[in-house]
C-alpha cells in the first residue's frame, strides 16, 4: 500500500511554521490499513493450516501411490506459494511498522492540529482521497477473495468477515465526515487495537516460526512416506510376477494332470486292445493254418481234375462276377422316383420344397445348415467328400437321407465297421476259393453309375448315369479313413484334371476293382490277371458322418484339405416338439437329372465384385494359420472361392460374407484343433480369425469361437462347432 504526500498550510500557524511538508496518515485510516493486512496475515495463516489439514487428511488415506505422488507435487506447490505469499506479507509489515514509527513523531502535532476546522476539512478531503485509494485496495482484495474461495471452500467465512470489516470501515469514514468531533476518541481507541494488532503479530510471528517448523517435519514424514510406498510398490510388482508365475504354473500342472490322465487312459485302452489282438492274432494265425490246408488241397485237386467249360488256371467264367452284374442294389428299385425325371426346376425352387418337406415331417433344420450342406456337395468336384461331424443324436445322418430324398437323388447308407483296413471292405473282393466276387452294393452302384465302362455285362436300362447318388458313409471315422477311403479319395481328385474323359485320358483317375482271373473274351490280361476300371463321376457325392468321442478316429490334414467338414453343436434348448429322427414318409416321384444339376454349378466369376473381398481375406487368414505352422495350399483356396461362388444367393450384396463364414468353419477352424494353447503365436492366430468372423457379421459363429479360445481346460484348442437356431420362418 502507498501513501500519498501532501501540502499543509494553515493560517493559524504561519508564525511556528512556513509551509512545512510533512507525511500525514489519519490514524484511523493507518490502523484500518494495518488491520486489513494484518486479517491477510491471518488468512494465510489459516489457508497454510487447512492445507496441512488436507495434507494429512491425504497421507492418512492415501491407498494409490500414482495419485498420493500427484498429490504431493501439487500440495508442495501450493506450499510454496503460500511461503511466497507470507514473505511479501512480512516484507509490507516491516515497510508498515517503519511507516508506524513515523507517524508517532507526528502525533503530537497532529492532536495540536486536530482543533483548526479548516485542517480538519482538510483532513476529510485527504480521507475521500484515501477512500478512493482503499476503494482500488478492496477492489482487489475482493479478487484475491474469489480466487481464494475457488482454491479453498473452507475459507469463506474468513472473506465474509474481510468484507464486513471493510463495510465497517465505510461506514467509519462516513461517521468520520459526520462527526469530527469523535475523530480523537476513535484515534484513541485505534491506538489501542493498533497496540493489540502489534501483540498479535509477534504471536503470528511466533506461531509461523512453530509453522514451518511442523512443515519441515511434515516435508520429513512425507518423504519417508513416499520412499516407503515406492519399497512397497516395487513388492507389490514382484508379487505380481510371482503370482502370475504361480498361475501359469498351475495351468501347467493342470495341463500335465490332464496329460498324464489322458495318457493313463489311452495306455489303459491300448492295454485292452492289446490282449484282444493278441486274441485275434492267435484266431487269425489257427485260421491261416487252416486255409493253408484248405489251398494245398484245392491246389491238389485242381491238379487232377479239368473245369467243365475247359478254362485253364487263371481264368475264371462270367458267372464269377453275377454277384456284381446281377444284382441290382436297392436304391435303384424301380419304386424309388417312378416318374421319371424333373425337366424344368429352379436351384431356389428345389432348396425351398426340400424346407418345407423337412418342416412337414416335424424335422428341424436351420436354414444356414441346409444351405451349407448344398453348396458342400455342389462342390465336390474339388472338395470330393462333406463331412458331418458332431455329437450323437444331432441329425447327422438324418439330414443327408431327407435331403436326397426331397431333393429327388438316391441315396446309399453305408454303415462303417471298425474293422476296415483296405478298399475291399467298400468293394468287395475276389473269393479265390469259390472262383466268385464277393461285391457290395456300393460297387453294384458305382457300376451303375458309371457313364463309360460295363457297357457289355450292364444294360443300358439298368445304367443310371443320368442321374445323382449320393453315398453315405455312416460313422466313417470308426475306422482309420486313409486305411480304406484315401487311395479312392485320391481318384476323386484326380477326375478334376480329366479334360476329355476318353479311355486313355481317365485311366488315371479311374479306380481299379482287383476281380482275379477274367473270363475268356479274348481280350485276356497277359499276367494272368483280370480287373475292372471304375469311372466315378460327379454325378456320385460323397457325405461321411462321425461322432467325436474316445472310440473314433481323428480326421489327418490330407482328408480335412478335401473335405467341407460341418460341425454339429449340442441341440438347442428351444425344440420342444421337435423330433429329428428318420420317419417313413412318401419320397419324391421324380428324380433330378445330372444334366440339370450341372446347370446350377457355377465357376468363381473373374471380375465380379465379391471376387477380391474373398481373395483379401482368404490370404489373411492363410497367414494367420502359417503363424502356427498350419497353412493351407491352393486347392484350398480354389475350394473356398468355389463355395462362394456356389452359395444360393450370392449375388446378393452380403450373402458372399455368409459363405466366407461359413468356410472359415468347415476348413479353417478344424486345421485348429488339437494345437497347444501354451504356443507362442496362438493367442495371435485365433485373435486375426475372430476379428475377421466378426467383420463378416456371423454372430453366432463369433460367440462359439470366443468361448472356444476361452476354454483351456483340455491344454489344447477345442472345437465343439455352432448351435444354429431355427428361424420362425423356416
Amino acid at each position: 500500500m502507498s501513501f500519498q504526500m501532501f501540502k499543509l498550510n494553515l493560517p493559524m500557524l504561519e508564525n511556528t511554521a512556513k509551509s512545512i511538508e510533512i507525511p500525514f496518515l489519519p490514524t484511523s485510516l493507518w490502523g484500518l490499513t494495518t488491520g486489513l493486512s494484518l486479517i491477510l496475515v491471518l488468512l494465510a495463516c489459516g489457508m497454510y493450516a487447512w492445507y496441512q489439514k488436507r495434507l494429512k487428511a491425504i497421507l492418512d488415506g492415501a491407498e494409490d501411490v500414482a495419485n498420493l505422488a500427484a498429490k504431493k507435487e501439487r500440495l508442495e506447490a501450493e506450499i510454496n506459494q503460500c511461503q511466497d505469499w507470507l514473505k511479501n506479507n512480512r516484507e509490507e509489515l516491516l515497510r508498515l511498522d517503519a511507516e508506524r514509527k513515523q507517524q508517532e513523531e507526528l502525533r503530537q502535532v497532529l492532536t495540536n492540529l486536530l482543533t483548526n476546522v479548516a485542517q480538519e476539512q482538510q483532513k476529510v478531503d485527504d480521507l475521500s482521497k484515501e477512500s478512493t485509494n482503499l476503494q482500488s485496495v478492496i477492489s482487489t482484495l475482493a479478487q484475491d477473495r474469489d480466487r481464494i474461495t475457488n482454491e479453498i471452500a473452507n475459507g469463506k467465512g474468513l472473506f465474509d468477515q474481510i468484507q464486513n470489516d471493510i463495510i465497517k470501515a465505510k461506514v467509519e469514514i462516513e461517521n468520520t465526515q459526520c462527526q469530527l468531533g469523535a475523530i480523537v476518541q476513535r484515534s484513541q481507541e485505534e491506538n489501542r487495537k493498533l497496540n493489540t494488532l502489534e501483540q498479535k503479530v509477534k504471536e503470528l510471528s511466533s506461531e509461523k516460526i512453530r509453522l514451518e517448523n511442523e512443515i519441515e517435519r511434515y516435508q520429513n514424514r512425507l518423504d519417508n512416506m513416499i520412499k516407503e510406498l515406492q519399497r512397497l510398490d516395487a513388492e507389490r510388482k514382484q508379487q505380481e510376477l510371482l503370482r502370475q508365475e504361480l498361475e501359469s504354473l498351475q495351468l501347467k500342472i493342470t495341463c500335465l494332470q490332464q496329460e498324464l490322465k489322458n495318457i493313463l487312459m489311452s495306455v489303459s485302452q491300448h492295454e485292452i486292445k492289446y490282449q484282444e489282438l493278441i486274441v485275434e492274432v492267435n484266431v487269425k494265425q489257427a485260421q491261416l493254418e487252416e486255409i493253408k490246408g484248405e489251398i494245398k488241397r484245392s491246389n491238389e485237386e485242381l491238379e487232377g481234375i479239368k473245369r467243365p467249360v475247359g478254362i485253364g488256371v487263371g481264368t475264371g467264367d462270367k458267372g464269377s462276377y453275377d454277384d456284381l452284374f446281377k444284382i441290382k442294389p436297392e436304391c435303384f428299385m424301380a419304386e424309388v422316383f417312378p416318374s421319371g425325371k424333373y425337366e424344368n426346376r429352379t436351384e431356389i425352387q428345389s432348396l425351398s420344397e426340400m424346407l418345407q418337406s423337412l418342416k412337414n415331417q416335424r424335422l428341424s433344420f436351420p436354414k444356414r445348415t441346409v444351405y451349407a450342406f448344398h453348396t458342400s456337395l455342389k462342390i465336390n468336384d474339388i472338395s470330393p467328400i462333406t463331412v458331418l461331424a458332431g455329437i450323437s443324436g444331432t441329425g447327422k445322418t438324418l439330414l443327408p437321407v431327407k435331403y436326397a430324398e426331397a431333393m429327388g437323388m438316391h441315396n446309399m447308407v453305408v454303415s462303417v465297421q471298425p474293422r476296415w483296413d483296405s478298399p475291399h471292405d467298400l468293394f468287395g473282393f475276389y473269393n479265390y476259393m469259390e472262383h466268385k466276387y464277393k461285391g457290395t452294393d456300393l460297387a453294384r452302384a458305382l457300376i451303375r453309375m458309371d457313364p463309360y465302362n460295363f457297357r457289355e455285362q450292364i444294360k443300358d436300362e439298368e445304367r443310371m448315369a443320368d442321374r445323382i447318388l449320393l453315398v453315405l458313409l455312416d460313422e466313417m471315422n470308426l475306422a482309420r479313413i486313409e486305411y480304406y477311403f484315401s487311395e479312392f479319395l485320391s481318384k476323386l481328385e484326380l477326375r478334376r484334371a480329366i479334360k476329355n474323359a476318353g479311355a486313355d485320358n481317365r485311366s488315371i483317375a479311374e479306380f481299379v476293382l482287383e476281380t482275379g482271373p477274367l473270363y475268356n473274351t479274348g481280350k485276356e490280361k497277359s499276367n494272368g490277371k483280370g480287373e475292372f476300371r471304375l469311372w466315378v463321376g460327379r454325378n456320385v457325392i460323397f457325405v461321411g458322418t462321425m461322432n467325436e468321442d474316445e472310440s473314433t478316429q481323428t480326421l489327418s490334414d490330407k482328408v480335412l484339405d478335401r473335405a467341407n467338414v460341418l460341425r454339429f453343436g449340442k441341440p438347442s434348448n428351444d425344440r420342444t416338439g421337435i423330433q429329428n429322427e428318420l420317419t417313413m414318409v412318401e419320397s419324391q416321384n421324380k428324380f433330378l437329372p445330372y444334366n440339370l444339376w450341372e446347370e446350377w454349378i457355377k465357376k468363381p466369376p473373374p471380375k465380379d465384385s465379391w471376387i477380391s473381398d474373398i481373395n483379401e481375406r482368404i490370404n489373411r487368414v492363410n497367414d494367420a494359420l502359417e503363424k502356427v505352422g498350419r497353412p493351407f495350399g491352393h486347392r484350398v483356396q480354389q475350394a473356398m472361392r468355389e463355395y462362394v461362388a456356389n452359395y444360393p444367393g450370392v449375388d446378393d450384396g452380403h450373402t458372399h460374407k455368409i459363405a466366407f463364414a461359413d468356410q472359415i468353419e468347415q476348413k479353417v477352424i478344424p486345421k485348429l484343433r488339437g494345437i497347444d494353447i501354451m504356443g507362442s503365436h496362438l493367442n495371435e492366430t485365433l485373435d486375426i480369425i475372430h476379428r475377421l468372423i466378426d467383420e463378416l457379421g456371423d454372430e453366432e459363429l463369433s460367440k462359439v469361437f470366443s468361448e472356444s479360445k476361452k476354454d483351456r481346460s483340455m491344454g489344447t484348442f477345442v472345437w465343439r462347432g455352432v448351435t444354429r437356431e431355427v428361424q420362425g420362418n423356416e
